[in-house]
């Protein structure tokens, strides 16, 4: 066993050796290496530059030398720097622009709810009474927080919002113990915001969800109503929800069947009495903030914009109950945005220099040429193997569908194909391997639960899936609702 664990911790040195010096050989080609003859002349060299430091962004972050978060401030940095010795002003302008997207600052509202609800003491007694519906096994623990997951989808229209409230009730977990060492938060830390973006996906509960179903109705003038677009994608959902549920439960094992859940939960309850004046603080606040996620069809405020007001009225004097050094102490929970900033900056320098739309044309081009002669499950499956593609370069889920969907109407209505083509590429989208590429699982990496790593061993079996399975079942599902 022993020279077993030697031969793995020598094999991941050399990855990580091999994955660096990859990325930093492919950003100096892209540097100061011949320009590629079929690269159209406006793109340039600052198109291969962005390229280039995304490229080595990913391999450091596979790496694992240091945080993810300095990881991309470094990249970052990189970018400015070249930007300003080659005079670009793509790259000048994309250097630091991902903080002005609202993921960046709804995640960190979000960890910030989170906060209050765990200081206060809120997602404590909520957890324990979530125990109690439990059957003292960590199986039963998976599937009632996943069940929480379906559920919330119908009440909170916001894949980020719905992540932070799971994983402020689930905090409490960190209290069990397992005799064979497992984490029980490590999978459920990670199966919350994968479920989340999946589930938003299927029920029109995301903003890459609504921007599509708008751009359909402009482009292809089909308007798709809420009850629909759950009609189209509910047997892949259901089957996607077991899917995640046995891979959890087989990449995360946990042994707590020992354990007396409910009654520790009763006792604890007991323990708690009646709700503490900041317990009903941090009630009224997401209360609040559920309220306005919910009607935010008929009153327009943006969700981010409500998660920023509940942020800020529980750090107000007065009114709210957080302090100063409730925040600071919590380092990793900042530097989770800051890492998605980082992230959405880099990427933004694809889009503005017009390589992410070059990438996309000719993977359009290569693989989808004579789409017309192919049979329909082929032409979706390709779809999602390049929607997780661009997905990989994107960063996030909704700069893709804004930047590139309308490409895709486009060519739809040209190759005269109907609806399944951008509800194909739709759920093409939430292929995701790595934390940057969603803003829901960045903001739980946030907590410390799970690594970069453990993000990879859950979602690249799921995207397989994702591809193949789950595409099939739409394929005959839309072929018996007419859409194919």
């Amino acid at each position: 066993m022993l020279s077993i664990n030697l031969s793995f911790r020598k094999a991941s040195g050399w990855f990580k050796a091999a994955t660096i010096l990859a990325g930093v050989i492919f950003f100096i080609y892209c540097l100061t290496g011949p320009m590629p003859k079929s690269l159209p002349q406006q793109i340039g060299r600052e198109g291969m530059i962005s390229l280039g430091i995304l490229i080595l962004a990913i391999s450091l972050w596979l790496a694992d030398i240091m945080h993810s978060a300095f990881v991309g401030f470094v990249c970052c940095v990189l970018l400015y720097s070249v930007g300003r010795f080659t005079q670009s002003s793509h790259l000048l302008e994309s250097s630091f622009a991902g903080f002005g997207n609202s993921v960046v600052w709804f995640v960190f509202s979000g960890l910030i709810i989170g906060c209050g609800m765990m200081q206060s003491g809120l997602s404590n007694r909520l957890y324990l009474k979530m125990l109690q519906l439990t059957k003292n096994t960590y199986r039963s623990l998976v599937l009632i927080v996943l069940l929480f997951s379906v559920v919330l989808v119908f009440f909170i229209p916001s894949t980020d919002g719905r992540t932070i409230m799971l994983l402020s009730l689930v905090m409490g977990l960190s209290n069990l113990s397992s005799p064979d060492g497992g984490n029980p938060l490590r999978g459920i830390s990670l199966m919350i915001p994968v479920c989340a973006s999946i589930l938003g996906i299927g029920a029109l509960s995301s903003i890459s969800a609504f921007t599509t179903a708008a751009l359909v109705e402009k482009y292809m003038g089909i308007v798709i109503s809420y009850t629909q677009w759950v009609l189209y994608f509910l047997p892949a959902e259901i089957v996607a929800m077991v899917v995640i549920y046995h891979l959890v439960l087989r990449i995360f094992p946990c042994d707590i069947k020992n354990a007396d859940l409910r009654d520790t939960a009763r006792q604890e309850l007991a323990k708690m009495g009646p709700l503490s004046i900041p317990e009903k603080k941090s009630l009224c606040i997401i209360g609040l903030a559920i309220l306005f996620w919910i009607t935010g069809f008929a009153t327009g405020i943006r969700p981010d914009v409500v998660a920023m007001l509940c942020a800020v009225l529980l750090i107000l004097p007065g009114i709210g109950f957080l302090k100063r050094k409730d925040l600071t102490t919590k380092l990793n929970w900042l530097v989770s945005p800051l890492f998605l900033g980082m992230a959405l900056s880099i990427v933004d320098s694809l889009n503005k220099t017009g390589m992410l739309e070059y990438i996309g044309n000719n993977l359009f081009s290569l693989s989808l040429d004579q789409a017309t002669t192919m049979h329909p499950l082929q032409v979706m499956i390709i779809l999602c193997v390049i929607a997780a593609a661009m997905h990989f370069l994107s960063a996030h889920s909704s700069v893709l569908i804004a930047s590139f969907m309308p490409l895709v109407l486009v060519w739809t209505m040209a190759q005269g194909l109907g609806l399944f083509v951008p509800l194909a590429f739709v759920w093409g989208v939430q292929i995701q391997f790595m934390v940057y590429q969603s803003g829901a699982i960045t903001a739980a990496f946030g907590y410390g639960q799970f690594s970069a790593l453990d993000c990879i061993r859950l979602n690249l079996p799921l995207a397989v899936f994702q591809m193949f399975g789950g595409t099939t079942i739409l394929y005959f599902w839309w072929k018996l609702l007419g859409l194919v």
